[in-house]
């Protein structure tokens, strides 16, 4: 999520560097090209720092340097590499992943088999599986843990505001995400990214975000390196405002100074949607927030908090459903446009948009259990239950430990639960649980229990559009 693993492996393979025999190397893989070259920037740039040089080296399709003490592959050719030390006499002192979702592939199963490391130690940010019943099955423990809560702790990442759709005359996706575009510009004046199903779409949208005074590019694998570092100089400086993208938020990409991102396209795996979120979090002078145009309400679909899922299980390959159906279709342009239509936005009113930014800041801190933060997306609509307007009565002591900003508004809401939405009141539920839990340790010991200081969102609705919501509800 963009708090520094990178640099956590250069100074870890700077420590096992100093106790590396002739005979030994140390192993880094990581999922792409371009990650072997960022990752070889920054283990020199780390190594140098220190007095030594030509110590990295790279082991991919156009590079096949195993002659220096730290080599760096990518998963692809892992295999390879091990095939080529095992020739020469090598031997693995140790094994670092990065991005280590990504290794359940038999390749890179195999790769590490052969290497037989002396120990492996993997890193990312997404120890868990979009399917709750799998797991990565070459890491046995979790080391260490370093959360979102930890990171917004230390500034490494910044705090985020959700944009909603706010329901209306508009009829197409594009035209809500321009809407959304439009707010997240006014707010920042910054750059931002917005998402794409395939190059087709990608350039189209810009066009028309162009038409709409939104001066955009798309940027996708069919553009040439060059023009892509290009782009992103320009959407850097401010020539442009915003690039439409093909998976350009996926690992090992650092863009920090993003002010804003837009997930136009719906993302069906929760991996991809955490690292895509992730990027636009990372901390940087220019920003103090981070705004998230959600048309599909994505961070109630997904979130950010999900427990780990290390150890032996069945796997199956992740891939996002969306990408799946799209490697499959035939050249039936029927079908095609069915698969490429994106889904409608999810409308929201104020309130309903409050509530879903105040859940996502308390469960990012542990205050709302993943179980808890997600729902059913049928159940947004209808009157509450009997059993929620119990719940909500029995909880309502815990809004005394809401900042005082926050407390009376939410009580106002408490109060109204009745006129609101079964989905409005599942979040106020799951709010208050988090309240309970969180003081609980201090009640036993009859003791007031002070809310710890945490970037939540402050309401920004009147008492007039709370009886406008309830009465249109």
């Amino acid at each position: 999520m963009g708090a520094g693993k990178s640099i956590l492996i250069g100074e870890l393979c700077y420590i096992a560097y100093q106790r590396l025999r002739p005979d030994t190397r140390i192993v880094v893989l990581c999922p792409r090209q371009a990650l072997v070259q960022q990752l070889v920037e920054t283990f020199n740039y780390r190594m140098s720092a220190s007095g030594v040089e030509q110590t990295v080296g790279s082991f991919w399709a156009q590079s096949k340097q195993v002659d220096r003490p730290i080599i760096v592959a990518t998963f692809a050719s892992s295999l390879k590499l091990a095939e080529r030390m095992e020739v020469e006499g090598l031997r693995c002192a140790m094994l670092v992943g990065d991005e280590v979702h990504g290794t359940e592939s038999d390749v890179v199963k195999e790769a590490i088999e052969r290497l037989s490391p002396a120990c492996a130690i993997g890193f990312t940010a997404t120890p868990f599986r979009s399917n709750e019943h799998e797991r990565l099955t070459l890491w046995d423990r979790i080391a260490y843990s370093y959360s979102a809560s930890d990171a917004l702790r230390d500034k490494v990442i910044v705090p985020w505001e959700i944009i909603h759709y706010g329901g209306g005359k508009k009829e197409t996706l594009d035209d809500v995400c321009a809407d959304l575009m439009d707010k997240a510009i006014f707010e920042t004046n910054g750059p931002g990214i917005v998402s794409a199903l395939d190059i087709e779409d990608a350039v189209e949208y810009g066009y028309y975000l162009c038409s709409r005074g939104i001066k955009a590019k798309a940027i996708h694998s069919r553009v040439p390196p060059e023009e892509r570092d290009r782009l992103i100089e320009e959407l850097k400086d401010g020539h442009l405002k915003c690039l439409v993208h093909v998976n350009l938020l996926s690992e090992g990409v650092n863009l920090p100074w993003l002010r804003w991102l837009c997930l136009r396209r719906p993302v069906g795996a929760k991996v991809r949607f955490v690292q895509e979120v992730g990027r636009v979090l990372r901390a940087h002078p220019s920003k103090s927030k981070a705004w998230i145009c959600d048309p599909h309400d994505l961070m109630t679909s997904h979130g950010l908090v999900h427990p780990e899922q290390i150890g032996e299980l069945l796997i199956r390959q992740e891939i996002d459903e969306y990408e799946e159906e799209l490697m499959k279709l035939a050249p039936d342009e029927d079908q095609a446009e069915r698969v490429r239509k994106l889904p409608a936005a999810k409308a929201f009113s104020e309130i309903e948009s409050y509530l879903v930014n105040l859940r996502s800041a308390m469960a990012v801190h542990g205050f709302v259990k993943p179980d808890l933060y997600q729902e059913d997306p049928q159940r947004r609509g209808g009157y509450p239950t009997q059993s929620q307007l119990r719940a909500i009565e029995n909880l309502k002591w815990t809004t005394r430990y809401l900042p005082k900003e926050i407390r009376e508004p939410f009580k106002l809401l408490c109060a109204q639960a009745p006129n609101f939405k079964r989905g409005d009141c599942s979040r106020m539920i799951s709010i208050m649980h988090g309240l309970a839990k969180g003081s609980k340790d201090s009640r036993r010991r009859k003791r007031h229990w002070n809310m710890p200081r945490l970037s939540m969102p402050l309401p920004d609705f009147t008492v007039q559009q709370l009886l406008f919501s309830m009465k249109n509800n």
